[in-house]
């Protein structure tokens, strides 16, 4: 259920609990009784707003994404952990939550949409005025 989980926040794609087979129903409720059980404040707030109130794997989703402060703090913790990251053991595991975290990096804004063309730099005036005239 855990790496269900996972792949859900992982792709941020709400599932459909009639797409899902009778196991993953199953489980989809259990993890909603689970959640139903523990959250409180905010957290019920969302799960009592879900389409689909017994599909725990969107509520899991949904709760990820309302969760998330997107602040330039933490954003700046993910990339540090990112940059740091430690392959070492379990590379397929351990390549599943670089993923993950990743995707929670993307969604938090990255370096901002002026960096996504891959220059994390500023360039200078005569750099842009060079570009603009076509000698780079």
């Amino acid at each position: 259920m855990v790496q269900h989980m996972n792949e859900i926040v992982a792709s941020g794609v709400e599932v459909s609990i009639n797409d899902m087979t009778d196991v993953t129903q199953s489980r989809a409720r259990n993890l909603m009784a689970l959640l139903s059980s523990y959250c409180r404040s905010k957290a019920q707030r969302v799960l009592r707003n879900m389409k689909e109130p017994d599909n725990g794997f969107n509520a899991w989703l949904e709760l990820n994404e309302s969760m998330l402060a997107n602040t330039p703090q933490q954003r700046s913790a993910i990339l540090r952990t990112l940059l740091k990251w430690d392959f070492k053991g379990d590379f397929k595991a351990r390549m599943i939550e670089f993923e993950i975290e990743v995707t929670l990096f993307d969604r938090l804004g990255g370096v901002g949409e002026d960096h996504k063309d891959g220059g994390s730099h500023r360039r200078r005036p005569s750099e842009v005025a060079r570009t603009s005239a076509g000698e780079l």
